[in-house]
């Protein structure tokens, strides 16, 4: 369906069984079919990805190689702004790259993020000021065409608006998706939005593949190596228990703590909201449940089956001779 308003009608007409798919639903549609006597709602908390907003380190894309510039946008970027006016309040506030359904989770950000929004703006002011940028400057965010483009438009709108406030004049910039990809893993995006999942259980999943310098994925991409956090993160695998957090050595735990404060500290990148999965299926529909392994639950759905009504052979059947 080219629209999420085509597949709601569809649903609720019976002409279409379930929907699976991120977003395939849109996010008031889900909570006014999720209350329709015969609908069947599928909610799969903290499952989606996690978005942030990631700075490029290189010498090239200064100033986002000074901490001062980049804990000021940290500062200013509310993110209950972009959860109201984005995510209509379905979103989830990210206050670390851990997510709350993880062990080890510590909302490094909350504290900051609850303090008025007036004195994190002139704080962040200082800081630009500290940094040799009294009136700000000007700078690009960039982001890919094709699916989701329109909602990385209006969330780069919101931030704009925000990182204005502290005299950053952002522009967005649109690349077409067969270039922005490239650019992105060769490391020349400035400033960027990327949206984070988890392949396991564990805060790992979330936290090497991220910063550890040996990771393709997005520490060489934002010429990120340091030798501290590189440190940490092999040794909090050392003492990686596979039987799960429980039986961990308290070290680990406080590793990863320390992890997330040094994220903080540094302002390694702005986490900004997670996302969840969510989808609606019609009552006929039998067996339908996310299969929670992975960080992409479509790609193994529990045995699905549809109900044969009663009277099923009043129907006319669906072809002609």
């Amino acid at each position: 369906y080219p629209d999420p308003s085509s597949l709601r009608m569809a649903i609720e007409a019976g002409e279409v069984d379930m929907s699976a798919g991120i977003r395939s639903i849109g996010r008031a549609d889900f909570d006014d079919l999720k209350d329709q006597e015969g609908i069947n709602s599928h909610f799969a908390e903290y499952m989606g990805p996690q978005n942030n907003l990631h700075f490029n380190r290189r010498p090239e894309f200064a100033p986002m190689n000074d901490s001062r510039v980049r804990r000021a946008i940290t500062l200013a970027i509310d993110v209950y702004e972009i959860d109201e006016k984005i995510m209509y309040n379905t979103g989830e506030i990210a206050h670390s790259s851990v997510r709350p359904v993880q062990a080890y989770y510590k909302p490094v950000y909350e504290e900051m993020r609850l303090r008025p929004l007036e004195d994190r703006i002139e704080e962040a002011k200082g800081l630009l000021a500290e940094a040799g940028f009294p009136d700000g400057f000007s700078y690009e965010l960039w982001y890919p065409s094709g699916a989701g483009a329109e909602f990385d438009r209006e969330l780069g709108t919101v931030i704009q608006s925000q990182v204005a406030k502290i005299g950053i004049d952002l522009e967005l910039v649109l690349i077409e998706r067969g270039t922005y990809f490239p650019l992105r893993s060769q490391g020349k995006l400035p400033l960027f939005f990327r949206g984070w999942t988890h392949d396991y259980p564990d805060a790992d999943s979330e936290l090497y593949y991220q910063m550890h310098s040996s990771s393709t994925y997005l520490a060489q991409p934002l010429g990120y190596n340091d030798s501290h956090m590189d440190w940490m993160l092999d040794r909090e695998r050392e003492l990686y228990d596979p039987r799960g957090y429980m039986y961990d050595p308290p070290e680990r735990g406080e590793i990863l703590n320390d992890i997330q404060d040094y994220m903080y500290e540094t302002s390694f990148n702005v986490p900004l909201y997670y996302d969840h999965f969510f989808d609606v299926s019609n009552d006929w529909v039998e067996g339908y449940k996310y299969w929670k392994t992975c960080d992409m639950p479509y790609q193994g759905l529990w045995p699905v089956s549809k109900a044969i009504p009663d009277d099923w052979a009043d129907y006319e059947p669906p072809w002609t001779e």
